[in-house]
């Protein structure tokens, strides 16, 4: 559950601003936001909005302390509230926003890939009792269920083909993508990488014991603990058998050593991992990639793909009409690259 403010419309660089998030109730308490304030508010990366600090010196004494809900307020389950208080959740595995949520992030283009399930698709189908779990994604094919999806409107035959033959492309899918899709908190894209290069297969992964994930670069015990959680469950495991059965299957990655301390040997580098620990930022419109692809390549050489550019920033790929991450860089004397320079890298 994330909190979100709400303001009073502004514009910040031409773009109307009426709401914030607000990430997390430690992140709230540490900048003692309260209810009423008069903020001051930014577009981090000139995209997305955020609360940098409340003006306490306007407050008026009318302001409230913000609380997290107690109960979640789609399903009214009692919420569980992480011991650092940076993460809420309902624990309501039935909830329907959540199903909602973990659909959509499932079928993303990140994840499984499916086009034509974008959001609205994604909500609708919940709510119509298509989809009640992920693995009904792949029961959709039975004739029960396409003739319900040609009774809902704007699904007729040629897109409900379409949406037929996305699903059944999505059933061979990359060991990391698959564990991003299947939305286990705390592991993002990144760390979806860490742990399919380290482990090579789903059926080791989900045997690994938490001392085993914590001996990884890059894997905390936070993350081990939501990762060991997520393969104990019986609701999880039946899930993910009900996927193998629909012809689900995820390629095996080849194991690299990604433990505490490992240095990259002259071998591996030269084996394609030429841009170890370089950081890159992109800008503006690629013409021979897509920013997915442009990642994806980043990743597979070793390097990582940030969305702010810092004093740690390595390299900023300029495409056509760069923002101000152009400008940026140019402040901190950042390299830039052409999207040539960048295709001259591999």
């Amino acid at each position: 559950i994330t909190p979100v403010a709400e303001l009073e419309p502004i514009q910040i660089g031409g773009v109307e601003v009426a709401r914030a998030s607000l990430h997390n109730l430690s992140e709230i308490e540490r900048k003692n936001i309260k209810i009423g304030d008069r903020v001051l508010v930014e577009r981090a990366g000139d995209v997305i909005p955020q609360i940098v600090i409340p003006i306490k010196e306007v407050r008026t004494g009318t302001e409230k302390v913000f609380v997290m809900p107690k109960n979640c307020p789609v399903c009214n389950a009692e919420t569980v509230t992480s011991p650092d208080k940076k993460q809420t959740i309902c624990p309501n595995k039935s909830c329907p926003a959540q199903l909602k949520a973990n659909l959509f992030h499932f079928v993303s283009r990140g994840g499984m890939d499916i086009e034509g399930m974008g959001r609205r698709t994604s909500e609708l189908f919940v709510e119509k009792g298509l989809v009640k779990t992920l693995a009904d994604v792949f029961k959709l094919a039975e004739k029960k269920s396409q003739e319900k999806l040609l009774s809902l409107e704007g699904f007729g035959q040629k897109s409900v083909e379409n949406l037929m033959k996305e699903i059944e492309k999505s059933k061979s899918v990359e060991l990391e993508r698959f564990l991003y899709a299947l939305g286990i908190p705390l592991v993002g894209e990144r760390i979806a990488t860490v742990l399919a290069k380290s482990f090579g297969n789903l059926e080791t992964l989900s045997k690994a014991k938490q001392e085993d994930l914590e001996g990884i670069f890059e894997i905390g015990p936070e993350i081990a603990q939501q990762v060991v959680a997520f393969f104990s469950s019986e609701e999880n495991l039946t899930m993910l058998e009900e996927m193998w059965n629909a012809g689900v299957a995820v390629k095996e990655k080849e194991k690299k050593a990604l433990v505490e301390g490992t240095q990259t040997s002259e071998k591996q580098k030269l084996e394609g991992q030429k841009l170890e620990g370089k950081k890159f930022v992109f800008t503006g419109e690629l013409q021979n990639y897509t920013r997915d692809e442009a990642r994806r390549l980043v990743e597979k050489h070793g390097g990582r793909v940030t969305s702010t550019v810092s004093k740690s920033t390595d390299y900023v790929v300029i495409g056509e009409n760069p923002g101000s991450k152009l400008e940026r860089a140019e402040e901190l004397g950042t390299k830039t690259l052409t999207e040539v320079d960048f295709s001259k890298l591999f």
